[in-house]
């Protein structure tokens, strides 16, 4: 599943996020990271 996940998102998001160990881990930071509107998003730009 974490392979999935990581083929699937934007090199941005995948440096952010690929040192987590645990797919859902994962799934719940990405989810944290665009619901917080465009403030999340833009740290990552």
């Amino acid at each position: 599943m974490k392979t999935w996940l990581l083929n699937s998102f934007e090199p941005k998001i995948v440096a952010f996020v690929g040192l987590i160990s645990i797919a859902k881990e994962m799934w719940d930071s990405i989810k944290e990271m665009f619901s917080n509107d465009a403030i999340s998003f833009s740290a990552l730009c």
